[in-house]
This record gives structure tokens, sequence and C-alpha cells, in this order.
């Protein structure tokens, strides 16, 4: 009998050790799914700025890094509530977030992002949404 109640002893500890093991990597790593998004998002983002910088090289590294840091701070889900389909939503949201490209008091040039970029935030926008 107690070996028994060692073996679900055991068992249990396993199970939850299993668990533990699950939720912390979930907390520290996201999901599967958050994960996979994770990775779209950054391959659509080098794409766009390979395509956009055909020349490759620094601008194409550029224009993903100003892509990164507009990203960086998380949306509401407002725009999938105005919006008909999600993908309608997501070029709403990419559009929106971009948006302070096109602004020329961010960079303190008197040019917007987009211009010291050459490529215009709506272009931007268009294509990382096409990628997506």
């Amino acid at each position: 009998m107690v070996f028994i109640a060692d073996a679900l002893a055991t068992w249990l500890v396993e199970q939850i050790a299993d668990a533990s093991r699950k939720k912390l990597t979930t907390l520290l790593l996201g999901t599967d799914q958050q994960r996979a998004l994770r990775q779209a998002a950054v391959a659509a983002v080098e794409h766009t700025g390979e395509q956009l910088a055909p020349s490759g090289g620094k601008q194409a590294e550029q224009l993903a890094m100003v892509v990164g840091e507009v990203f960086r701070e998380p949306t509401t889900d407002a725009a999938v509530i105005r919006h008909a389909t999600l993908l309608e939503a997501l070029e709403a949201g990419i559009v929106g977030k971009l948006s302070v490209l096109d602004d020329p008091d961010v960079t303190g040039t008197r040019q917007s992002s987009a211009e010291l970029l050459g490529v215009p935030a709506g272009v931007l926008a268009a294509t990382l949404a096409g990628h997506l």
C-alpha cells in the first residue's frame, strides 16, 4: 500500500512540476500562437524593408527599426470593433500606428520620419499589411 501511495505522490509531483514549467514558459515566452505571430510580424517587417529599400543595407535596417519602434507600444482592440473584417481592422491599425511617421515634429528636423526614410507612411503601411 505504501508503494502505491509513493507512486501516486511521485506522479502528482511530476504533474505539478510539468504544469509549472509550461506556465513559466508561457509567461516568459508567450503562448505558441503568440510566438508564431511574433515570428510572422518580424518576417513581415523584414520583407517590407527589403521591398521598399531594394538596395538593402542600412536603409532596409532603418525601415525595420523604425517600424519596430512604432509598434513597440501595445494597442487597444478598438480598431477590430469598428471594422467588418479582421483584415480591414489590421490594415486600419497599421495605418493608424504608422501615421506618426508623417509628423515632422517627432524628428526635430522639420522633416517627418517618412521623409527621412524616403518612403511615405501610407506606402509603408500598405506594404506591411500586404506582407502580414
